[in-house]
């Protein structure tokens, strides 16, 4: 019956962490569930990128729209992470 060195066993085992880590990390990432947008968010990000758009096609005229103001307004509150109700 043959002997393992000490370094041969450090390196197996070094091995057998490295593979059990990665098989970890697999399992975590997968098991996640992907966040998927509720039905109204979503009909609602749709309609103020269109509302945007029709914006960026009036250009200099825009800012005078009241509409255009709104969904600037809206769009950078998202991108802010604020909420209406905490600005009022």
């Amino acid at each position: 019956m043959s002997r393992l060195d000490p370094s041969k066993l450090a390196r197996v085992g070094a091995i057998g962490l490295a593979v059990v880590g990665v098989l970890a990390t697999a399992l975590a990432v997968s098991r996640q569930a992907p966040h998927a947008q509720p039905a109204s968010a979503a009909a609602a990000s749709t309609s103020l990128s269109a509302e945007l758009d029709r914006c960026r096609a009036l250009g200099a005229a825009a800012q005078d729209d009241g509409a255009c103001r709104n969904a600037w307004r809206e769009s950078r509150e998202r991108f802010l992470g604020v909420r209406s109700e905490a600005r009022q």
